[in-house]
């Protein structure tokens, strides 16, 4: 093997440098002697595992010569290992000589090293940064296996996802990839595109783990079909929204199954059990035979970790969240536990605990007495109980109609039958399985203290259904739909609700699933960061919010990552992130972040990286249906990437704003921000000048806009400084030089694979269009950018710019491909009457579990079909308003004139 190809395998297995970090070395003469303890992918990929032989220490080391002529191996990284963790070497310091071997290059120090057993000791002589004098030091040299991170586990070609076969309806080309292949041919610049599309999936391939998820590995694969993909995991979701406005409760197994889905888990839902509502103690007892099973399934789920090391990881998870630092022992402890979890079994124990949901009516009969609340749950319960259990030492409690107080750390399941109740959570104590259901009122579920509020899991499943009411939940870290090594998810049927937590918050899965459900009203969610839909390593996270005007916002108070004044970190709305840091390198391939909101008019409020982005092979989704919707962010705001990440946001119709980068990916990244209707503004947050459809350090990157007359802003740009013979004034125009489908600088990655980045910027209709590029016009196709001849690397090829009048390239490029929902027969309407509008029209009204329809008696046939979940205004001034239950039961229709109510009718 050559000094280059062994090279490039070393660093694609070893770290992803950042080039403030490590640009001093990246392209020194002596880059060819840069290695990490013998890491090579030939050995990773052929072992499969790491070994319990292999000799390690933790380092990165390069062959080096001082200025007074020393020879020996400059220490240039750290990784997690016995070096770091006993903090014997410092990045610069030099290795002189091993166990008395003067090292004459880094292939001396790796043939020492190779003799020794882990446990045995090596003596390294070593000059610290410092100082001129040398030193020797004593370090244990462990094994490859005791440090080694997930993403050292290599999955075998076999093991792979088939990408034609994970979404087999989009098997060949799609109309887009043909489009594009053909202006790439056009413009002659396929060959290097295809070479760009190659090096991306043998950069994701090098990295190729037991947590990579498969969705994520197949945008790598099929990089121009992320729509198709995108609605592959949003289609179900919409569905499932559509549906639950017949039968709210029944949308938990769905929501668990694309859960499991995406995760590449089977799932098998519980066979659906009854349980009588009505009477309060029978259904305490009927619960509890739930959480048996659920609780079987959870120890399956963790048999191959013992108690001790289950009690291990329920005390360091929650602080491995907050440091987010892999060197240590813990968290290489962590990541390698999540490969020993049988998720399916996790997924079970939910699916088990809500089992009830899909048979029989959870409406209370209020007529029960209360009864005395046990001496051993004093102080835990406040207000009406109508039955208390303890069953299998867990306590279950059945609370009254009135106000009732809760403390979730000393109760199993709470059933309540409404009022405005509060549950408390005290502290991040509470059981591994924990439900609670909420018919109605206006309720509060508060994590006190900063404890981690509703919802929330470790090690367990941890599952809140609210019917009707405006609801309140918050907490500290964890709160609001959250999985850590388990399964936390909220159902709210209905009502006006606010979700707020710090980080890893609302909806935010972590080796696990974490959702928020919310089927109707306008809600408000508030965070601080990494929170909103996250998806960490072999994690899901989820918000689905089917109806109402709501606000999205992560915006302060942790200050920007760069140094922005007045910009705040975020890593919210939709994002999927695995463990990546510029010092260590890779720890873990990222999860899923999926933020589907299916209507209203909605409001976006982001800071640094945010609305559908992915950083180091995890892929975040933002998925707005209907409304007229404005999105705020800054840097990697709104279909961004970073790192190897892929980035989505997906807007089906209505006029809408975008302020950030825009569709931008960075570094080895996808971006695809794809605009189906309305007349759209979409303005650049200037960073680096790059920005609406920009891909830069080898990366690809697509802005669709496909109807509407839109206005594409880049916003003013700075004047270059330094002189334009240097490198780095070479780099900032290419930055200045880059945006609306154009590439910019490459220095990253270039030497290893000679090849740039694909930028798109396509208007596929609707006239005319402004942008702020004089450049840029309507009807224009044009292929930007241009070669740098003296840095290549600083090339700002290869992009395409097209704007095309035709407004039927839209339908043409993106057809229909979802399947229309099938319609069920309605059961035999109810007849309420016959009423007369205030222009005279007479009609009719029957009302049934599917829908309210209206007939004109004039003719004989239905004028109109209306779901029953959306009031409507008739021609004249009338309005037409329903109620149903919290679990779908129509119960009520009004007709109101002029904002007074005239009937209102019962089934």
């Amino acid at each position: 093997m050559s000094r280059t190809t062994w090279v490039g395998l070393a660093l694609a297995a070893a770290v992803w440098a950042q080039p403030s970090r490590h640009f001093r070395f990246r392209f020194d003469d002596d880059f060819h002697e840069v290695a990490l303890d013998g890491r090579t992918q030939q050995k990773m990929a052929s072992a499969g595992r790491p070994s319990t032989n292999e000799p390690y220490l933790g380092i990165e080391i390069r062959h080096h010569k001082t200025e007074d002529g020393l020879i020996g191996c400059l220490v240039r990284g750290l990784r997690p290992g016995p070096i770091l963790e006993a903090g014997l070497l410092r990045e610069d310091d030099l290795l002189l000589a091993i166990n008395g071997v003067d090292l004459d290059s880094t292939s001396t120090f790796w043939l020492q090293l190779e003799k020794q057993a882990p446990g045995s000791e090596v003596q390294l002589r070593v000059r610290r940064a410092e100082k001129k004098g040398a030193e020797t030091i004593t370090a244990r040299v462990a094994s490859r296996a005791e440090w080694a991170a997930p993403i050292d586990w290599i999955r075998p070609a076999n093991r792979r996802v088939n990408p034609d076969a994970l979404l087999p309806g989009v098997s060949r080309p799609t109309e887009f990839e043909q489009f594009i292949n053909s202006h790439l041919d056009r413009e002659k610049i396929r060959g290097p595109v295809d070479k760009l599309r190659n090096y991306l999936v043998a950069t994701m391939e090098s990295v190729y783990s037991q947590n990579m998820l498969d969705r994520v590995a197949y945008g790598f694969y099929r990089p121009a079909r992320l729509p198709e993909l995108q609605t592959s995991i949003t289609g179900p979701l919409a569905r499932i929204g559509d549906n639950a406005k017949r039968a709210p409760l029944e949308a938990l197994q769905p929501v668990l199954e694309q859960a499991a889905r995406n995760l590449d888990h089977p799932f098998t839902a519980a066979p659906a059990t009854a349980i009588d509502f009505s009477n309060p103690s029978q259904t305490l007892v009927g619960l509890s035979a739930r959480v048996a099973t659920a609780y079987s399934h959870l120890e399956r789920a963790f048999a191959k970790l013992d108690a001790t090391r289950q009690v291990e990881l329920e005390q360091s998870l929650p602080q491995l969240l907050i440091d987010r630092n892999w060197t240590t022992r813990p968290f290489i402890r962590a990541g390698q536990a999540s490969l020993e979890i049988d998720y399916s079994s996790l997924f079970a124990a939910a699916a088990s605990l809500v089992a009830w949901t899909a048979a029989g009516d959870p409406t209370p009969d209020p007529s029960h007495s209360p009864v005395a609340l046990p001496p051993a749950l004093a102080g835990a319960v406040t207000g009406d109980v109508l039955a208390v259990e303890r069953i299998g030492g867990r306590w279950y409690v059945y609370g009254g109609a009135g106000r009732n107080e809760y403390d979730l750390s000393r109760i199993d399941v709470v059933v309540d039958a409404g009022g405005d109740d509060t549950y408390r959570y005290p502290s991040n104590l509470r059981p591994r399985i924990q439900l609670v259901i909420d018919q109605a009122g206006n309720d509060r579920y508060i994590g006190e203290k900063d404890a981690a509020g509703p919802a929330s899991a470790v090690l367990g499943v941890s599952i809140v259904i609210d019917g009707q009411g405006k609801d309140h939940y918050e907490g500290g870290l964890r709160s609001c739909g959250v999985g850590v090594m388990g399964i936390g998810l909220i159902l709210d049927v209905n009502g006006d609700d606010t979700y707020q937590g710090t980080q890893w918050s609302i909806g935010a899965g972590y080796y696990g699933f974490g959702g928020v459900v919310d089927l109707d009203g306008g809600d408000v969610y508030l965070a601080q960061r990494y929170s909103q839909a996250i998806g960490g390593p072999r994690g899901l996270g989820l918000i689905l919010d089917v109806r109402g005007n709501d606000l999205y916002r992560a915006n302060g108070p942790v200050p920007s990552g760069y140094g922005d004044p007045g910009v705040y970190s975020a890593f919210s709305q939709g994002i999927g992130i695995g463990c990546w840091f510029p010092w260590t390198g890779g720890f873990d391939t990222g999860g899923i972040g999926v933020l589907a909101d299916l209507g209203g008019d909605d409001r976006y409020e982001v800071g640094e990286y945010g609305q559908g982005v992915g950083f180091y092979f995890g892929m975040g989704i933002l998925y707005d249906r209907d409304g007229r919707d404005l999105y705020y962010g800054g840097r990697y705001g709104q279909a961004t990437s970073a790192h190897g990440g892929i980035g989505i946001l997906a807007d089906d119709a209505g006029d809408d704003t975008y302020w950030g980068t825009i569709a931008e990916a960075w570094d080895l990244s996808l971006a695809m921000l794809i605009d189906r209707g309305g007349n759209d503004s979409y303005q650049g947050y200037q960073t680096r000048g790059g920005g609406l459809g920009t891909g830069e350090q080898q990366s690809i990157a697509f802005l669709i806009d496909l109807d509407g007359r839109d206005r594409y802003d880049l916003g003013p740009k700075g004047a270059l400084r330094p002189s334009p013979t240097t490198p780095r004034a070479q780099q900032a125009a290419a930055y200045e030089a880059s945006g609306m489908g154009e590439s910019s600088a490459h220095e990253y990655n270039y030497k290893l694979c000679v090849c740039h980045s694909l930028s798109v910027l396509l208007d596929a209709g609707g006239t005319p269009d402004f942008y702020s590029r004089t450049d840029r016009g309507d009807g224009m196709t044009i292929s930007t950018g241009k070669e740098n001849p003296v840095l290549p690397e600083f090339s700002n090829v290869y992009g395409l710019f097209i704007d095309s009048a035709d407004n039927g390239l839209g339908p043409r490029l993106f057809p229909l491909r979802d399947s229309p929902l099938a319609v069920t027969s309605p059961p035999p309407a109810t007849y309420v009457g016959q009423y007369a509008l205030s222009n005279g029209v007479v009609f009719s009204v029957t009302l049934d579990r599917d829908r309210l329809s209206i007939w004109t008696p004039q003719d004989g046939k239905a004028e109109m079909r209306i779901d029953t979940y959306d009031n409507f205004s008739i021609p004249g001034g009338d309005r037409v308003e329903f109620r149903r239950n919290w679990v779908g039961k129509v119960q009520s229709l009004i007709l109101r004139r002029a904002g007074r109510q005239l009937i209102a009718t019962r089934k």
